[in-house]
């Protein structure tokens, strides 16, 4: 699995290139708050970052204010933030 943490443009962006086609890659993205998977679950698009990209049907989402399953040993983990989001 690829966890990519941060719904921006660029988190969103990514996730659906990972997660589309042929040989796509078991995505999630994650979302600030739980309100924010729940809309991109919910609607299959990021208005507010992506308007217009459709999300691939199997992205997974979740939010940093919930419980996620913990990565495995060939997971890979994408930080997708503003740098003065990391403190």
């Amino acid at each position: 699995m690829i966890r990519i943490l941060g719904a921006g443009a660029w988190g969103t962006a990514l996730a659906v290139a990972l997660g589309s086609g042929d040989g796509a890659a078991d995505v999630e993205l994650v979302s600030r708050t739980r309100e924010g998977a729940e809309q991109l679950r919910r609607d299959h698009v990021n208005r507010r970052r992506l308007a217009g990209v459709a999300l691939p049907a199997a992205l997974r989402h979740a939010s940093l204010d919930a419980r996620m399953a913990p990565l495995g040993a060939d997971d890979l983990l994408v930080a997708a933030v503003p740098s003065e989001s990391i403190a």
